[in-house]
């Protein structure tokens, strides 16, 4: 049936043999680990996939038709090769055609029962060599992918199995282009635009289900020692970094293709900041391509239960050591493998004896190109290798793979089996429920598993002991973590009473109120429309969702009132919901809510790409063309105020920040100063403040003009004076005058714009007299404030937090020669993307926010973790990763300078334990601006 080849050393017309000593190992950055070369070109050429078999035979996909080029000599298909090492050398001297004929081969894994699953573009098989000759003689069809979407590597990837009988894959956003996915037994999966998405269907390719969606390009995922299933997202598109992502039933993870295809649409959600949608456990490395949940005992012990990625295009393996959050989890990245230029991971695979295997592509063309290599990391002081022992004895190994085999073994005898759920390893004790659930489980339980000492045990009991055991909602209520909360929620689905959920909707976790949506998935229309009614705005919020989500043209009546809830998150779901089914019929209703009085930047964004949008069908999300059309509605003037506003912060802003915006659809001066005598005062400090971001002679002209004219509001002058620059002859002979206001705010404001000049004597005379401490640190800028408590001490800082000013505090946060908080950071659609939008940190509470001012390096969020990034050349800096463009990369620092580095001249990147936000930065503050700054942040809500 398929060509029978055999080969020692193979070898490809046109490609060159390489001598392994040429090589360079990439460098292991703990000293723990070692690395050794498997094999390389000719024996293998560009690989995709890997995997190792129960007898430590290496498994790896060599593709050929991953655009080839025209005068390309190797193979027309692609190949799967078998590699064993007969001498015990670590080098393959024996190498195997296992397998070939298919196209676009992305992934291949090795089942339980001796068979190998693989996946092309639009296709999972499964493989089996019946006679063990070292090649493939009998293949089965799995699924089935119809559609017309042909790009190499946007469609089936995978895979990981459970205790279950399942087999987990993935699928890419596929070009959005309309799909079918097929099992053995006809079930099957339609979709087109909605983005990547998980499946799972059963070992022989029936019940095929669709997990969860809103991936850009999920290439690979794995489940860990309880079930729990993870995925990398390939590709971040404008918005780094990739995702590494802890995936459950029924989520939603922010992208759409739909949209037009780029991140940065204000409808795509990245990191779980819109309603509906869940965050990530942490940024990785650029194009990761395999995930691996490390449970054996070859590397080192604090390896275990750890995430271990490779990444493509940064030529790095990383680990995430993964800590409860609520309901899911959060990571930093720690680079433990770093390659060169001709260095680029891609699959990667667990072994017999607990070392990894993986694939590397080399180079950084997209074409196959003749080169390749397989890679082994071990422990430094390698370990003996695992003895053969019985599966009663295995139950208790370290190894997952052997742990999982005894379990399926002994599972047949039930007794043999449960005498584990004793066991004092938890681990243990999770395997043994699993593969006695799987099986069935008679009777009840012989210990208390709900009570389990472990809480990972008593979430894999929530989540598959049979529902009629044990009262759902009782469990949900009393849960003792969120992860047993959501388990238990999910399983309300289950009951007689799925709408005992909705209280759910009220827990403040995204992932918590994921799993009450969950449990109410199969409610109608009826059941859900009284409860839109509700007091609380998370169930009213909750409820929009669920309505969203139903194939049901009925349930658009909603939709009016919808857009006129009293809670922003509500309406913004209307909007989403009108713009991803482009309902243009709701479009008069859409443009009415720009005279909302309550609107917020996420909703403004969100109404304009729904007008974009519902006025073209061909969809774009580029930000100059919303900029168009805030400026078009600017000049129209027919706005309300709160709308007004808010075009103002917009017009002037670019939402990506690696390159220079074309400034498209910007007001002039002219058109800015007209709304500097608006009547209304919101409008026109939104005015001034948008001058400010201008930087020509003529905005510094209208800027002084506002600042020195007596008849305005003293807030509106101190607004100007914000803005007006030191560099500037005039603007800087202004501030000096402004120094000696008889007005506080005005004078403090033009002390702090004067900050980092030069000051001439008789100047500093002048300024000495006002006697002020801003005056003082105006002529001796190192002073640092005395008898303030010591940065841990966050009680005693609670006297910084009272009798503050929040109009100076917000001066003080957007003050380019301030505490420089908005080149890092937004607040309502104002400042820099570097840093986490502050538009609510109110929410956070004021221990918080002293904790993140006084010592900001206590607790990062994934997205923002600084990256020290050492050169080919040696020279180092530290940023936040903003941008990806080609080759670049684009880093931004505390004062939102950008850096940009060519991938290939990266030596190192480390995630930094550090925030990007400067430690000391409270001491360049005031005793008063930093009560200032605090009250402004306390009253963001």
């Amino acid at each position: 049936m398929y060509r029978q080849a055999f080969c020692l050393l193979s070898l490809f017309a046109g490609f060159s043999s390489t001598n392994a000593a040429e090589i360079p190992l990439p460098k292991v950055i703990d000293d723990r680990l070692k690395i050794e070369l498997v094999a390389a070109e000719p024996d293998i050429v560009t690989p995709t996939g890997i995997a190792v078999d129960a007898r430590g035979r290496v498994l790896c996909i060599e593709n050929h038709t991953h655009f080839p080029k025209p005068d390309y000599v190797g193979e027309k298909t692609d190949r799967i090769k078998l590699f064993e090492d007969t001498n015990g050398d670590r080098r393959a001297d024996k190498i195997t055609i296992f397998y070939e004929g298919s196209r676009d081969t992305m992934n291949l894994a090795a089942c339980h029962d001796g068979s190998f699953y693989v996946a092309t573009r639009s296709e999972i098989f499964r493989l089996r060599d019946s006679d063990n000759d070292g090649r493939a003689d009998e293949r089965k069809d799995i699924v089935k992918l119809e559609t017309e979407g042909n790009y190499p590597h946007n469609g089936l990837s995978g895979f990981d199995f459970d205790l279950f009988d399942h087999v987990y894959f993935c699928l890419g956003e596929n070009l959005g282009a309309p799909y079918k996915l097929v099992g053995t037994d006809g079930s099957h999966e339609e979709g087109g635009g909605e983005g990547g998405s998980i499946y799972r269907c059963k070992l022989d390719g029936s019940s095929v289900e669709r997990l969860a969606t809103g991936f850009w390009n999920p290439f690979h995922l794995c489940l860990d020692t309880y079930g729990r299933i993870f995925t990398v997202d390939n590709d971040p598109d404008w918005r780094p970094p990739c995702r590494l992502l802890h995936m459950v039933p029924d989520g939603d993870y922010g992208y759409r293709y739909d949209l037009g295809r780029r991140g940065i649409h204000p409808l795509t959600s990245w990191f779980g900041e819109l309603p509906g949608t869940l965050g990530m456990v942490a940024g990785t490395a650029e194009a990761p391509s395999a995930v691996l949940s490390y449970d054996s005992d070859n590397l080192p012990t604090d390896y275990r239960h750890d995430l271990i990625t490779t990444s493509w295009s940064v030529h790095a393996l990383e680990r995430f050591r993964l800590k409860r959050v609520g309901a899911s989890f959060k990571a930093l990245p720690e680079t433990i493998v770093r390659g060169g230029e001709e260095f680029r991971p891609v699959g990667l695979a667990l072994a017999p004896d607990g070392s990894l295997y993986f694939s590397d592509w080399v180079e950084r063309s997209y074409n196959v190109h003749g080169r390749g290599r397989i890679w082994r990391l071990s422990r430094a002081d390698e370990v003996s290798p695992r003895p053969s022992e019985g599966a009663e004895s295995s139950m208790v190994s370290n190894h997952r793979p052997l742990r999982q085999h005894a379990a399926r073994t002994l599972a047949s005898k039930a007794a043999s089996l449960k005498k584990f759920l004793n066991d004092p390893t938890a681990e243990v004790r999770a395997t043994a429920l699993q593969a006695l659930l799987a099986r069935g489980l008679e009777g009840k339980p012989p210990v208390d598993l709900l009570n389990d000492a472990s809480p990972d045990v008593r979430e894999v009991a929530l989540s598959h002991l049979p529902v009629e055991s044990f009262d759902a909602v009782k469990q949900a209520r009393e849960a003792q973590s969120e992860f047993e909360r959501a388990a238990a929620i999910r399983r309300i689905r289950e009951s007689k009473n799925p709408a005992a959920a909705i209280e759910f909707f009220n827990n403040d976790d995204a992932f918590v109120q994921q799993a009450a949506r969950y449990a109410l998935a199969d409610a109608t229309l009826q059941s859900l429309l009284p409860r839109l009614g509700s007091s609380s705005d998370n169930v009213r919020l909750n409820i929009a969702i669920l309505l969203r989500g139903l194939d049901n043209k009925e349930s658009e009546s909603v939709i009016p009132d919808l857009l006129t809830d009293s809670d922003f998150r509500v309406r913004f779901v209307a909007l989403k919901w009108i713009t991803e089914e482009r309902l243009r019929q709701w479009k008069p209703q859409v443009l009415a809510g720009l005279q909302s009085e309550d609107m917020t930047p996420a909703l403004f964004d969100a109404t304009l790409s729904a007008l974009e949008l519902l006025s073209d069908s061909s969809p774009r999300s580029v930000e100059d063309e919303l900029q168009k059309i805030t400026a078009s509605i600017l000049r129209e003037g027919k706005l309300s105020p709160a709308v007004a506003a808010l075009a103002l912060r917009k017009v002037q802003s670019v939402e990506t920040p690696d390159f220079d915006a074309s400034g498209a659809g910007a007001l002039s001066v002219e058109e800015l100063s007209r709304y500097t005598s608006h009547e209304d005062k919101s409008v026109r400090l939104e005015a001034v403040r948008t001058l400010r971001e201008g930087k020509g002679d003529k905005n510094q002209r209208e800027l002084e003009r506002l600042a020195t004219d007596r008849k305005l509001s003293a807030r509106l002058r101190a607004e100007a004076v914000v803005g007006l620059s030191q560099d500037n002859a005039a603007s800087r002979k202004t501030l000096l005058s402004l120094a000696g206001s008889e007005e506080p705010s005005i004078r403090n404001e033009a002390l702090r714009s004067l900050q980092g000049a030069q000051i001439g004597e008789d100047e500093k005379k002048t300024i000495q007299a006002i006697g002020s401490p801003l005056a003082k640190r105006l002529i001796d800028p190192e002073a640092q404030p005395e008898g303030r408590p010591k940065p841990e001490d966050t009680l005693a800082w609670l006297h910084y937090s009272t009798g503050g000013d929040a109009e100076a505090g917000e001066r003080i946060f957007f003050h380019p020669r301030g505490a420089l908080c908005s080149v890092c950071h937004r607040v309502s659609g104002r400042g820099g993307a570097v840093g986490p939008d502050l538009s609510a940190a109110g929410r956070l509470g004021v221990n918080r926010l002293l904790e993140s001012i006084v010592t900001p390096s206590r607790e990062m969020a994934p997205r923002y973790v600084p990256w020290v990034i050492v050169s080919s050349t040696g020279e180092a800096f530290t940023g936040v990763l903003v941008g990806e463009r080609g080759d670049f990369e684009f880093y931004a620092d505390a004062k939102g300078k950008l850096t940009s580095i060519d991938h290939t001249h990266i030596a190192q990147s480390v995630a930094s334990k550090t925030s990007i936000m400067p430690e000391g930065l409270v001491n360049q503050l005031t005793d008063q601006e930093l009560r200032d700054l605090m009250a402004y942040l306390q009253g963001l809500r």
